[in-house]
C-alpha cells in the first residue's frame, strides 16, 4: 500500500526545515558582519576624533610639512569613514535580505507543516467513514440472515 499523504510530507517539511536552518546560518553570518563593521566605523571615528584634536592643539608647534601631511592624513582618515560607512550600508541591506529569506522559510515550512496537519486530519476522518461503513454493512448482512426462512 501507498504511503499516506500525511506521512509523505514528513520529508517535504525535513528539506523545508533545513532550508530554514541554513537561513538561519546565513542571518546569524550577516549580523556578524554588520557588527563587525559598525564597530570598525566606530573606532575609525574615534581614532579621526582623537588624532583631530591632537593635532588641532599641536597646531602652533608643527612645521608646514608636517601641518600638510596631518591635513593629508586627516583627509584621508576621512574618506576612510566614508567609505567603512558605506560598507555598514551594504551590511545593513544584506542582513534585511537575509532576514526576509529566513522569514520566508520558516512561513514555508510553517504552512507545509499545517498542511500535513489538515492531511493527518482528512485520513482520520476518511478511516473513520470507511470503518462506518463497514460496521453499517456488517450488521445489515447479520440483519439479512437473521430474518425468517
Amino acid at each position: 500500500m501507498a504511503a499516506k499523504r500525511s506521512k509523505r510530507m514528513d520529508i517535504v517539511i525535513e528539506l523545508a526545515r533545513r532550508k530554514q536552518d541554513s537561513a538561519a546560518l546565513e542571518l546569524r553570518d550577516q549580523q556578524k558582519i554588520l557588527q563587525a563593521s559598525q564597530q570598525r566605523w566606530h573606532e575609525l571615528k574615534e581614532y579621526y576624533q582623537h588624532y583631530e584634536s591632537a593635532f588641532a592643539g599641536n597646531n602652533s608647534k608643527i612645521r608646514a610639512s608636517q601641518l600638510g601631511q596631518s591635513r593629508t592624513f586627516l583627509q584621508q582618515m576621512s574618506q576612510a569613514i566614508e567609505g567603512q560607512g558605506l560598507v555598514v550600508q551594504q551590511a545593513e541591506k544584506q542582513l534585511l535580505q537575509a532576514q526576509a529569506e529566513w522569514q520566508k522559510c520558516y512561513l514555508k515550512q510553517q504552512s507545509l507543516i499545517d498542511l500535513q496537519q489538515r492531511y493527518v486530519e482528512e485520513e482520520g476522518a476518511m478511516l473513520e467513514r470507511k470503518e462506518q461503513a463497514q460496521i453499517e454493512e456488517w450488521v445489515a448482512q447479520r440483519n439479512g440472515h437473521i430474518g425468517p426462512n
